[in-house]
């Protein structure tokens, strides 16, 4: 379980590199991803890194690309 969060997390962060404001649908991902973690038994410490990695990531794309990205993510988790 744990090898399939950092799967994702590697598949997000690599296709994600920002936009100003967290869209809803990465905020949306981002929630799927840490009730993930959290149930995998991850340290919170290490969850809150990870959030901070990944919304630098996303900052750096286009909103519209990072929408995409994220909307790709949350399909992964419907």
């Amino acid at each position: 379980m744990k090898n399939i969060l950092f799967i994702i997390l590697g598949a997000t962060f690599i296709s994600l590199s920002g936009c100003n404001k967290l869209p809803s649908a990465c905020e949306e991902v981002w929630g799927n991803i840490e009730k993930l973690a959290k149930e995998s038994g991850i340290p919170q410490t290490a969850i809150d890194r990870q959030k901070i990695e990944f919304e630098e990531q996303i900052k750096q794309l286009p909103k519209e690309d990072a929408i995409k990205n994220c909307e790709a993510q949350n399909a992964f988790f419907s």
